[in-house]
């Protein structure tokens, strides 16, 4: 197969930014007037398939993605016009893949290894009190994707499914927002954890007027980091102050549904997730405003998205 775009994106803005209170902006005003840019790209993809036998597809693939620049539209901490606009974000991938079937179609397997080489990554950052997106001169995604669905015995499947990573800044210099001037090339990019593993067990067992339906599930991820700097403790800034990690723990999640469908169309389900109550965070950054909004000038301000509790429900459908 073969698919081609073309895209010209173009984009103005007006901004202008005034801070009314004392909270350390380096410029009470900043103004950044009839700013323009446009971004021209030719992306698509090319696949190859092959079958060589007939519960067997190989194929091979190129994608090239293409992501246009843009302004800085969010709280800024800066005054050059230079750092107001980004440049486009191109992706090249290559993908070696295998979907199968076998021993009379009770096996599935489909796995794909791929490399994803990025230029100029978009990377969000925050730059003195405002979150600022800055490029990445290099970077590279490289995998490995793996998937078994197995069913043993009539009504009952079992899956497990993951993937390992190497996703790494190639080219990322002066990448450090907070003072230190650090090289962040050959760091781990961010909010990519080097694995990911996922099982499911489903069992449906007939009875009369409908069907008992049971599935349980698991998911477990590697640490990851929501900076560049890939920064694991505290560190002592230039003036003094203690920056906090931004590393995110690994965790595993589990979750369970059971429930009864009739053969007149509806259902009722009993679900619950994360099970075991793990304690966990989907997203960690600073945000010094919130302190500073406060009288904590000069805090870090180390904010957390976290991940939902233990939750549990019942559920009720009808399909017509």
């Amino acid at each position: 197969g073969l698919g081609l775009r073309y895209t010209d994106d173009k984009k103005n803005a007006n901004f202008s930014q005034t801070v009314n209170a004392d909270l350390g902006f380096s410029s009470p005003y900043i103004s950044f007037p009839d700013a323009a840019r446009q971004d021209r790209q030719v992306s698509g993809d090319v696949t190859l398939t092959w079958k060589p036998i007939t519960d067997v597809l190989t194929y091979a693939t190129i994608r090239r993605g293409f992501k246009s620049g843009g302004f800085q539209t969010d709280i800024i901490d800066f005054s050059d016009a230079a750092s107001f606009s980004f440049k486009p974000e191109t992706a090249t991938t290559y993908e070696l893949g295998l979907k199968s079937e076998f021993a009379d179609r009770t096996v599935r397997l489909n796995g794909a290894i791929f490399d994803t080489e990025y230029k100029d990554m978009q990377v969000s950052q925050l730059v003195g009190l405002g979150f600022t997106t800055n490029n990445a001169g290099k970077s590279r995604i490289r995998g490995i994707e793996l998937e078994v669905e197995y069913a043993p015995i009539q009504r009952l499947t079992l899956g497990v499914s993951g993937g390992l990573l190497d996703a790494k800044y190639l080219q990322f210099p002066d990448c450090d927002s907070l003072g230190l001037a650090q090289n962040c090339s050959g760091n781990q990019l961010q909010f990519t954890p080097k694995w990911n593993l996922a099982t499911n067990v489903d069992y449906r067992q007939p009875v009369t007027g409908g069907v008992v339906v049971f599935h349980a599930d698991s998911s477990s991820r590697a640490y990851e980091y929501s900076d560049a700097v890939n920064s694991d403790g505290v560190r002592t800034l230039n003036d003094g102050s203690a920056s906090w990690p931004l590393r995110i723990g690994g965790y595993t999640l589990v979750g369970a549904r059971m429930g009864f469908e009739s053969d007149q169309g509806w259902g009722v389900y009993a679900w619950a997730k994360n099970l075991t109550d793990k304690d966990y965070d989907l997203r960690r950054w600073r945000y010094p405003i919130t302190p500073a909004a406060f009288g904590a000038l000069g805090a870090q301000g180390i904010e957390f998205v976290p991940g939902q509790p233990r939750t549990w429900g019942i559920e009720l459908t009808y399909r017509y």
